[in-house]
């Protein structure tokens, strides 16, 4: 009976196990992210590793930092294939177009970067579309939210962070609403007499109206 009772026991767990295996496995090409995510592959014996991405809208530009180690080049990818420059400065990656090009939406590898250590991922991560407007993009992990208890990611992709997009969208921006409720308005829909969007003006002796 007990060794009947074990082999239902086996037949029933290691077919869980092995889907669990297989639900937590790490992507093995971006069109398995969800919408606006990148992911960092295990790099090869040569230092090589593909940052995957999945995005809904066409990206003009990206920036991000690799977590546990330095980068020294990228290459390759969507990002060549639209003409981007990629440079990468220890742990920093940027990238964009001289020519005003863009990565249309979609899946795939992003590039693939020289690693000089192991990473253990991406953050502090910013994409725009062509038009500049930031895109919040974040980072793939195996459960939804990895190390992130909370699984709630700010405009940078960090967790619980506390970065914030500005009135133009832009994350981390300085743009702010101004006093006649203007985006990076300065005030300059204000008349003299402090009305905004009034008709009061200066007249040739500074008086206002």
């Amino acid at each position: 009976m007990i060794h009947c009772n074990f082999k239902a026991v086996r037949n029933i767990f290691l077919p869980i196990l092995f889907l669990g295996g297989f639900i937590f496995a790490d992507p093995t090409d971006g069109c398995e992210l969800d919408t606006n995510q990148l992911f960092l592959t295990v790099a090869d014996s040569t230092g090589s590793a593909d940052v995957f991405y999945n995005s809904d809208t066409d990206i003009g530009g990206f920036q991000w930092t690799v977590d546990g180690t330095t980068v020294s080049g990228a290459s390759g990818g969507a990002a060549a294939d639209a003409g981007f420059t990629v440079s990468a400065g220890g742990s920093t990656v940027l990238g964009f177009s001289f020519t005003g090009a863009s990565i249309p939406a979609g899946c795939g590898t992003l590039t693939t970067l020289a690693l000089n250590g192991d990473a253990t991922g991406l953050s502090e991560i910013v994409v725009s579309d062509p038009t500049a407007n930031s895109v919040p993009f974040t980072y793939w992990t195996d459960n939804g939210g990895g190390d992130c208890a909370s699984g709630i990611f700010d405009c940078a992709g960090v967790c619980d962070g506390t970065a914030m997009e500005d009135c133009a969208g832009e994350c981390e921006g300085s743009a702010v609403v101004d006093d006649c409720g203007v985006c990076d308005g300065a005030n300059a829909d204000m008349d003299c007499a402090g009305v905004c969007f009034g008709t009061s003006m200066l007249d040739d002796c500074g008086v206002c109206d």
